[in-house]
């Protein structure tokens, strides 16, 4: 059976997992030395907690991201809590899938999400936030409900016991409804942004200065080497002539569509909508809210959710040859 246990502060519980022995060590967002930003910090020293922003109001680095480059290639040898907004948890359990974590020893924990605010101008959310329907901690080894409720409340299935928290009970009943409010008021604004973003594709990558920020940004942009940045793309100035003479003219940069296409091919069914390629963007071009026109479609065809089961496998590495003939053949009867 399920158990509920309120608490005052999520950072109050933090230092309490700390205290108690459940975890060794904590990642969390901390608040940058110029009170500008917050970036994930790994830490042990328990007194540097009273420092920590866990529901922090902007994210300049996804922390999924911060957790694959400490553990890609191990485990860490402690056990430690993350702390995770919706969308880095999604993230978090994506990489997983895809090797990029090696979640052993290591404790989720997620919240009721609100939105977070853009890098650029502190004073408005981000849009993808605005039209985010996943801001539930569901799939957290210990989540945090706070969305319609008067306190804060937490549920785990890890062992909580030495923590000493007060048992209650509550109605879901009010947490549902804030839920669905939110989620349906988030769905018009995403038919809405996704329907001009479709309309107007091309013309938000003019812009466009090629300088690869939201790739490398993005937490699910992992390979070693991307073509993009290879030499199969460079040329000299012949291959530039040539290729100017087919095209009658040659703009720069050049493969500005190739490289954004590229990417939703790549990866459109694991965007988590994180936003944070787009807080890179200093071309301010909605690059999270066009992977959602791009992935809403391909996700339903592949009745597929990014970081739902831990053991659904995506589909770009179990895709066969053969498996979307029905899909295509209106598309193949169209053409002829």
């Amino acid at each position: 059976m399920t158990k509920f246990y309120k608490i005052n502060d999520l950072k109050e519980f933090i230092i309490m997992l700390m205290e108690t022995k459940t975890v060794d060590a904590v990642i969390v967002p901390m608040k940058s030395l110029t009170g500008s930003t917050y970036s994930p910090f790994l830490i042990k020293d328990i007194k540097l907690l009273e420092n920590a922003e866990p529901v922090s109001p902007v994210m300049s680095v996804n922390s999924a991201k911060a957790v694959s480059s400490l553990t890609s290639k191990e485990s860490l040898p402690f056990k430690t809590a993350v702390i995770l907004k919706p969308c880095e948890l999604r993230a978090f359990r994506e990489l997983v899938k895809l090797n990029q974590i090696n979640s052993n020893n290591i404790i989720t924990v997620s919240f009721d999400c609100e939105g977070i605010r853009s890098l650029k101008n502190n004073e408005i959310k981000r849009e993808i936030c605005e039209m985010c329907t996943t801001f539930t901690p569901e799939y957290a080894d210990i989540q945090i409900y706070s969305m319609g409720l008067d306190e804060k409340v937490v549920t785990a299935n890890v062992e909580l016991k030495a923590l000493q928290l007060e048992e209650i009970s509550f109605s879901f009943e009010a947490r549902e409804k804030a839920i669905s409010k939110k989620s349906d008021e988030n769905m018009e604004n995403r038919k809405g942004k996704i329907k001009d973003i479709k309309e107007n594709f091309k013309e938000l990558l003019r812009n466009c200065i090629s300088c690869h920020n939201c790739m490398k940004v993005c937490p699910i942009c992992f390979c070693n080497e991307c073509f993009f940045e290879s030499s199969a793309v460079e040329g000299n100035s012949v291959t530039y002539l040539m290729r100017a003479g087919r095209m009658k003219g040659l703009k720069f940069p050049e493969n500005k569509l190739l490289f954004h296409l590229g990417r939703m091919n790549h990866m459109s069914v694991s965007c988590v909508g994180c936003g944070a390629c787009e807080d890179a963007c200093p071309a301010e071009i909605p690059v999270s809210q066009m992977f959602a026109a791009a992935g809403d479609e391909l996700k339903a065809l592949f009745n597929y959710e990014p970081g739902r089961e831990i053991n659904e496998k995506v589909p770009f590495t179990c895709y066969q040859h053969d498996e979307l003939h029905s899909f295509e053949k209106p598309y193949i009867e169209k053409i002829k």
